[in-house]
């Protein structure tokens, strides 16, 4: 695994609407200097909490390094 990278993460959610259901995976580009802030910190940024097909909230349910979902991350 790349130093750089190591100790980056991967959020992933589903949309909570039923009839959507959109997954997403928000994670760090590998150049970029820092991990992504904690979920808790993303209560004041509405960019992450709504689904961007249906505008729904998006349930976030899990973390992976983003190499376990990204092909050469």
């Amino acid at each position: 695994m790349n130093p750089k990278t190591e100790d980056r993460t991967a959020h992933w959610g589903t949309c909570e609407d039923q009839d959507c259901l959109t997954s997403i995976v928000i994670y760090p580009h590998s150049d970029a200097i820092a991990d992504l802030p904690d979920e808790d910190d993303w209560e004041t940024s509405p960019f992450f909490m709504d689904c961007p097909v249906c505008g729904s909230d998006m349930d976030f349910g899990g973390t992976d390094h983003p190499s376990d979902i990204l092909k050469n991350y």
